[in-house]
């Protein structure tokens, strides 16, 4: 009897022992599709933040194209009078505070009406943006240059008077020597500085 009884609870402490497993195999396998949940879940967070992050850089290009359009000449892509109308109060303060020069050289396309009326608006267009071009070549980079209005051009420059007069007749050269065989538009054209 104390033998069928000593089976009996071994019997049952086996028994026991298997339900004990087939429960920690059970939250394995949970944990197991827990931890696959959770991976997938991982993955597609990271998508989401990539997208996040994308989307943010696109919008950060947006700005700084609607900033730059903002303050932009579409024709000839220098500073727009807009842009100059704000930065001319700055740029005169700064250099009264620092005590330091400032100039402005004020360029105009000669007989511009005349190139117009010749040759059509397109060909005046072209004008405009070979001067840009010319005036951007002929300045430094922390010079301001700007399409005022019409053939009207302004360029802020930190320089003494002097300094100044010999840029404006270095554009004014550039400009006489320039020549635009081939193009649509008039060949040659002059400014005033």
């Amino acid at each position: 009897k104390e033998e069928m009884l000593e089976t009996l609870m071994v019997i049952t402490d086996l028994q026991e022992i298997e339900e004990k497993e087939e429960e920690i195999e059970q939250a394995l396998e949970e944990i197991k599709t827990l931890n696959q949940e959770l991976e997938e879940r991982n993955q597609e967070l990271e998508i989401a933040l990539a997208k996040l992050d994308l989307k943010l850089m696109e919008a950060d290009q947006e700005k700084e194209t609607a900033q730059k359009i903002a303050i932009t000449d579409s024709l000839t892509q220098l500073f727009n009078r807009g842009f100059f109308e704000k930065m001319f109060p700055q740029e005169f303060e700064t250099a009264k505070i620092d005590k330091c020069p400032l100039s402005l050289i004020i360029a105009d396309i000669d007989l511009f009406k005349k190139i117009n009326d010749t040759y059509g608006h397109p060909a005046g267009d072209k004008v405009l943006q070979d001067l840009g071009k010319i005036l951007i070549s002929s300045t430094r980079e922390e010079d301001l240059v700007f399409r005022f209005g019409g053939e009207e051009f302004i360029i802020i420059l930190h320089e003494e008077k002097e300094k100044a007069q010999k840029v404006a007749e270095r554009i004014r050269q550039r400009v006489e020597n320039f020549s635009r065989e081939g193009k649509e538009g008039p060949s040659k054209f002059t400014i005033s500085l």
